[in-house]
């Protein structure tokens, strides 16, 4: 009868995402419907009495699947603008950091006395990577996709800089 119970908890979740979420949810459920169906057995219902009550108890679980999907989808998103962040922290750290030491190599080459075109060589080719690194972060990082007409989300759009555009649009 396990078997049955076990089967029926995985036609519930047919089609489903295996995530964290829905594996923890499916197992959890089967316990409660294993307890249950223990419970009833020794209360003295026949085994298809019980399978048929406890089946009988779980109802639609549709909505919540969804929710717990959802759910995991949300985490996912986190997790991914939470690395996109670190990345672009780290580019214009570089970036910075090589606009910086981009003089250095001029000025200890004149301290010493030697040309400095090499200095200069350098410092535009820093200058150009800074530049290129400033660029490709902005370029790749994810645009503000707006959810509705609110105040909220029009200020949320003036602060990613599209404020002009979306009215320019209206």
């Amino acid at each position: 009868m396990e078997d049955r119970l076990r089967r029926h908890v995985e036609n519930l979740f047919e089609g489903t995402a295996p995530t964290r979420n829905t594996v923890d949810f499916k197992d959890e459920l089967l316990q409660n419907l294993r307890e249950k169906y223990a419970d009833l057995i020794r209360e003295g219902k026949s085994e298809d009495e019980a399978y048929h009550i406890v089946i009988a108890g779980i109802g639609d679980v549709t909505g919540l699947i969804r929710s717990l999907e959802d759910k995991e989808m949300n985490n996912i998103n986190t997790e991914t603008l939470e690395k996109q962040q670190q990345k672009s922290a780290l580019l214009t750290a570089g970036a910075v950091m090589l606009y910086i030491i981009s003089i250095v190599p001029g000025v200890i080459l004149d301290a010493v006395g030697i040309s400095v075109i090499p200095g200069v060589i350098f410092m535009f080719i820093a200058i150009a990577t800074a530049t290129g690194m400033l660029i490709y972060n902005t370029m790749t990082k994810p645009k503000y996709v707006r959810a509705d007409d609110s105040m909220v989300e029009e200020f949320r759009e003036w602060q990613n800089g599209r404020w002009e555009k979306s009215l320019r649009h209206r």
